[in-house]
């Protein structure tokens, strides 16, 4: 039977779980919000700059570190989700080759962030500072993005929730206290970290119930990541530097007012954040369990793409309705952006969708020949680079909204492809 049916006899459980996934979920993403709020209105214009530049240089690192050993272990832990020894088999050899990428990420971005972090014109002290709390929250981040494979391929919802639930929490409570007395950037990249570092202890013994993890790599799936990585490394590699373009651009124009209202303006991703968690957590897992057959994908992937483009639409009729109170929440240093905000929602669709088109193809398998993904990906940025003047956070954004329209129909063109490939 497949993992997705709409009939009549499970829509009703499987409403349920969403609606309390979404319920928990929201709580969660609330909880983020309120330290997001709390962080751009204590910090200064700044140190908020200084913040964002370290928040999205994480980013990176992130996906300079996975180059498809995530995407490869949902895939693969997709077929033997049920044997204990099989999905830690898969796990272990993940863990390893993820250690080994996290090393090559630090050694490429360390330096990077330690540049656009002195083009904000602040002192050496405080640079280093930021770096030596910015590694620790990068090994934290890495442990988290792996290790939730296991339970979300296993549906462990409630369970995932209870962990993120409880980082939240500490998260809000040690951020809260520290920036009271120490408003400074290092001290919410620290408030930050801490709380995902044990919050992962908790996160392992959830991994442990279904899952041996060992240190030793299974040949087969050590083949079978390096064959993935291999497709997807020059496209990761790219995708983590056209990720952070915006950062770039603004950090090039030396305006920290800038990168601080880009900064500010982008703690309502949180919000995407919620609809993306939801779809990988209770959908996409089900998705990448799916039976080959050719209607059922088809089909599958529409309605789930339909159901998150309503939910984005909501999201945008909302920015617009109540830009005023939005952006009194980030306070009187980030007013009279209301265009920007709209913009900068838009971008955040454009975000999901990319994600989740890109998910269609990777969570069964399919991964497109990485000359061509850059193609795809490198000719908006040129072309659109010479349509723009890059001479005020509006227009940067209104760049970044277009590139990421072009990727978004050329992920959709991709899936196309690979599903009319695999079904012929």
């Amino acid at each position: 039977m497949s993992e997705i049916s709409f009939n009549k006899k499970n829509v009703l459980s499987f409403s349920k779980l969403l609606g309390e996934t979404f319920l928990v979920q929201s709580l969660i993403q609330f909880t983020g919000m309120l330290i997001g709020f709390y962080i751009v209105r204590k910090l200064s214009v700044q140190e908020y700059a200084l913040y964002t530049v370290a928040n999205n240089m994480l980013a990176m690192l992130s996906v300079l570190s996975d180059c498809g050993i995530s995407t490869s272990t949902y895939a693969l832990g997709g077929k033997v989700w049920a044997d204990k020894g099989k999905l830690g088999k898969v796990m272990s050899t993940a863990m390893i080759f993820r250690n080994k990428f996290a090393l090559m990420a630090l050694l490429i971005g360390v330096p990077i962030t330690f540049f656009l972090l002195l083009g904000q014109k602040t002192s050496w002290e405080t640079v280093v500072l930021i770096i030596i709390t910015f590694i620790p929250a990068f090994k934290a981040q890495l442990t988290d993005n792996l290790y939730v494979v296991v339970p979300r391929l296993h549906q462990d919802i409630r369970l995932l929730q209870g962990y993120q639930l409880f980082v939240a929490a500490f998260r809000l409570l040690l951020g809260g206290i520290s920036l009271f007395f120490f408003p400074l950037a290092w001290i919410a990249l620290l408030a930050n970290g801490i709380p995902q570092i044990i919050g992962n202890f908790r996160l392992r013994k959830i991994v442990d119930l279904r899952a041996t993890i060992t240190n030793e790599e299974d040949p087969e799936t050590k083949k079978e990541i390096v064959r993935i990585v291999k497709r997807t490394l020059p496209g990761s590699l790219y995708f983590a530097f056209s990720g952070q373009i915006t950062l770039f651009i603004l950090a090039y124009m030396g305006k920290s007012n800038s990168v601080a209202e880009w900064g500010a303006l982008g703690r309502y991703s949180a919000i995407f954040a919620l609809i993306s968690s939801v779809f990988a957590m209770v959908i996409m897992p089900r998705y990448a369990r799916l039976e080959n057959d050719r209607k059922k994908v088809f089909s599958t992937a529409h309605k789930i793409l339909a159901l998150q483009l309503v939910l984005c639409f909501l999201v945008l009729a909302g920015g617009y309705l109540l830009s005023d109170i939005l952006l009194d929440l980030l306070g009187k240093d980030y007013q009279n952006l209301g265009t920007e905000l709209l913009v900068t929602l838009s971008c955040g669709v454009a975000g999901v969708v990319t994600g989740t088109m890109l998910a269609f193809s990777i969570r069964r398998g399919w991964v497109v020949h990485p000359g061509i993904n850059i193609f795809f990906n490198v000719f908006p940025v040129i072309l659109f680079a010479s349509l723009f003047t890059f001479n005020s956070l509006l227009n940067v954004l209104l760049y970044n909204l277009c590139v990421q329209v072009f990727v978004v129909i050329s992920h959709y063109l991709v899936f196309l492809f690979h599903w009319n490939k695999y079904t012929n």
